[in-house]
């Protein structure tokens, strides 16, 4: 209200949040606030994660958001993608899902494990828990409740926030930013990490694991065998490596299912994989087929995962015909 009173007429206000409506938020507003409001989504830092997800509302004049998106690309050397007006946009979309999943599961296997697990070697330039403490705990809850209340689709029943992290929050265990009290995390004087125990929220020492199948992994692309990691983790049994197919088939799974619904149908995966990259510093989903062996042999991954398979998946050429900096985002660690 305060800003439609002293804007000159013709000014553009964006809101910089992807967890609003953002069709709700110039309601009660002047007609050319209306027609000037859009939303441009940086990422964290923003001096690393060039994405910027831009995006008007129903009210938005298409000029106002072609007039920024040239704006962000050529002046401020932004990496822009344009999204559908949708809770989460296309990158908080998707994280915060697979980061809901792989919070529940901390609850049963330890925050450690799920880390190690989840780690950079699957494509990701940090592991998803020590990213939440970089978040910070409370912007996670903020952030999976409006996923919650605004967004109905086959993952809906993925997106919940354990008890334990309520009781994190509460207790002020929110990440870096409570660095006396971390997170998920919590550095020693002498440079050492403890982590939380989701049943106590005690802090217990580190103690190292090791899986046979991840380290194997790991030593395969550290010689730049990545495509062979790739069927080390396939290949694998036991628990430790259902968890680790389950989380990259929902990412898979999930990129693909909202091709056309957070990205523009004709844009492809390509929109997604661009926002994942510049945004999270994560292999996009079109890497992660690629690295699988195709569409494929990707397809037979969620299906062995009971999860959907995407015709947006099945008919998919982006893992063919793109060119992928691979030594980016799978690290051996």
């Amino acid at each position: 209200e305060q800003v439609d009173r002293f804007r000159r007429a013709g000014s553009i206000v964006s809101s910089v949040t992807s967890s609003l409506v953002l069709e709700t938020l110039p309601e009660g507003r002047s007609r050319d606030f209306r027609r000037h409001f859009l939303s441009t989504h940086f990422y964290n830092p923003p001096s690393r994660m060039l994405a910027c997800e831009i995006c008007g509302q129903s009210q938005t004049d298409p000029a106002v958001v072609d007039f920024m998106a040239a704006f962000l690309e050529k002046q401020l050397r932004r990496v822009v993608i344009p999204v559908r007006p949708t809770a989460g946009f296309a990158g908080n979309r998707i994280a915060f899902v697979l980061f809901a999943r792989i919070t529940e599961l901390a609850a049963q296997y330890g925050v450690e494990m799920m880390d190690y697990l989840i780690g950079p070697y699957t494509g990701r330039i940090m592991a998803p828990l020590a990213t939440l403490d970089l978040v910070g705990l409370d912007i996670h809850a903020a952030i999976i409740r409006s996923l919650q209340e605004n967004v109905s689709d086959a993952m809906h029943d993925k997106i919940v926030l354990p008890a334990y992290i309520e009781a994190m929050i509460q207790g002020g265990h929110l990440g870096r930013k409570s660095r006396d009290k971390g997170g998920f995390y919590k550095r020693l004087e002498n440079g050492a990490f403890e982590y939380i125990d989701p049943a106590t929220l005690r802090y217990v020492p580190a103690f190292e694991p090791h899986v046979r199948f991840v380290e194997q992994a790991k030593e395969d692309i550290h010689i730049g065998m990545y495509r062979r990691a790739f069927e080390t983790i396939l290949a694998a049994e036991g628990t430790e490596a259902e968890i680790v197919k389950e989380i990259l088939g929902m990412y898979i799974a999930y990129a693909y299912m909202l091709i056309g619904e957070v990205t523009d149908a004709r844009d492809g995966i390509d929109g997604i994989d661009r926002v994942m990259t510049a945004g999270y510093n994560w292999a996009g989903p079109s890497m992660l087929v690629r690295m699988l062996g195709g569409n494929g042999r990707a397809a037979e991954l969620l299906e062995q995962q009971n999860l959907p398979v995407p015709e947006g998946l099945r008919c998919d050429t982006a893992w063919a015909r793109n060119v992928f900096n691979v030594g980016r985002y799978f690290l051996a660690k």
